[in-house]
């Protein structure tokens, strides 16, 4: 009976480990190295890219990166920042099976960047290809750069913070293979995992060359006040793409910096600025969409207006507050009575100014002389208007003693016997 109790726990562990979500995506990552990861469990929907997204704390980090599935697995990799800090990496909405339970909720898994920094970084961490294909190397410091790929070897010599192009061919592969190419230099190794069709197989699986560093947005902002957002539009092909054109069909995004983009390198990050601006309060939903010549991408967004009293309440269960702190913008808080001289962020610490805070020429002050003004003059009224009545007193006083002298001088004589008595 115990034996049998033994086996059906087992039996259950068995089931929670290979239902269960799993990944090597390792605790502690060096600064600006490329985080690799696989991510493999009873997905029952696939998981997109757009739903990747990477936090500091409450803070929004945009990033190049990419997901992709081959075979049973699914592949990350993102270009880290150069800073020590930590990470919340986020799927969000993931639809998966645990323990024979279906689940669909934000999984989350912490990393963090110490030490020193990465010797190189590498750009894109894992290729789908049909044809032959190229990866960036950007060497932090000089690095001999050791490389294998099909059993065939070289070596390169890297300066510092120079970025090399390397090519590997594919033409002698003819069926599906799923390999690795590896990089090495000093004390940093790359195993990037290379999955290899037919050409007539590739476009199922092939990833788009741009899209937005997040799935959604969702703004809060106050009534008639300008605000400045910043998204990421990353290319994350193997080719170069040109005449990008980004608009919204919202008529709340006031402008949109830049709106047009000549080219984007492949594995490059362009930062996309929004200005924002309602005058009535409520809810309203749009588009940004992004677009060349042969591909697109868009994110939906939302924009709730409000006014400065319920502004607090809802900001503070939004995680739209991308900016981090105004420091770390290099900017600044301005005073009661300055105003910034562009459109302000909102940020941890409050509306951040990256231009200059000037002095309001506020109505206030302005009413404060006119008010002034008015008690002055209505003082010199109240004087003006004394000194009238008391004319007025002083011409009635003398026609008074005038008529009192003139009735007395002939009001009827007084006698007294014989006697007249004046």
């Amino acid at each position: 009976m115990k034996k049998l109790g033994v086996l059906l726990i087992a039996i259950l562990t068995l089931i929670v480990s290979v239902s269960a979500i799993e990944t090597n995506l390792k605790t502690i990552y060096q600064p600006g190295q490329t985080l690799i990861a696989e991510f493999s469990g009873n997905f029952i929907d696939n998981p997109k890219a757009e739903n990747i997204l990477f936090y500091s704390g409450r803070a929004y980090i945009p990033l190049i990166y990419d997901l992709a599935k081959i075979q049973d697995k699914y592949y990350l990799y993102a270009i880290l920042p150069i800073q020590e800090r930590n990470y919340t990496l986020i799927i969000r909405n993931a639809h998966y099976l645990e323990a024979n339970q279906e689940k669909q909720e934000d999984l989350q898994f912490n990393f963090s960047t110490q030490g020193n920094l990465s010797s190189f970084s590498v750009n894109p961490g894992f290729i789908i290809t049909s044809q032959d294909f190229k990866i960036k190397v950007q060497a932090n410091k000089n690095i001999n750069l050791k490389s294998n790929f099909l059993n065939s070897t070289q070596e390169i010599a890297i300066p510092g913070n120079q970025q090399k192009t390397l090519t590997f061919s594919v033409s002698n592969i003819k069926n599906f293979t799923f390999t690795n190419l590896l990089l090495a230099a000093e004390d940093m190794q790359y195993n990037i995992p290379i999955a290899v069709f037919a050409s007539s197989n590739i476009t199922e699986l092939g990833t788009k060359n741009f899209k937005f560093t997040k799935s959604e947005l969702n703004f809060t902002i106050l009534k008639s006040i300008e605000f400045g957002f910043e998204i990421s539009l990353s290319n994350i092909g193997q080719q170069d793409v040109s005449n990008i054109s980004i608009l919204s069909n919202s008529k709340f995004i006031k402008n949109i910096t830049p709106n047009k983009i000549e080219i984007m390198k492949a594995g490059s990050l362009e930062k996309i600025n929004l200005t924002l601006l309602s005058d009535k309060e409520g809810i309203g939903n749009g588009t940004l969409e992004a677009f060349s010549d042969n591909y697109t991408t868009q994110i939906p967004f939302s924009v709730t207006t409000t006014n400065k009293e319920n502004f607090q309440n809802i900001t503070n269960n939004s995680d739209i507050i991308n900016q981090g702190s105004c420091s770390d913008l290099n900017g600044k808080i301005c005073g009661e009575n300055e105003e910034c001289s562009v459109p302000v962020k909102l940020t941890f610490d409050g509306f951040c100014c990256l231009g200059t805070c000037n002095k309001k020429s506020s109505g206030s002050s302005s009413i404060i002389y006119i008010i002034a003004i008015l008690i002055v003059l209505a003082i010199i009224g109240f004087f003006l208007y004394r000194k009238l009545k008391l004319k007025k007193s002083s011409s009635r006083e003398i026609l008074r003693a005038k008529e009192k002298s003139y009735e007395e001088r002939f009001q009827p004589q007084e006698t007294k016997g014989n006697l007249t008595r004046i």
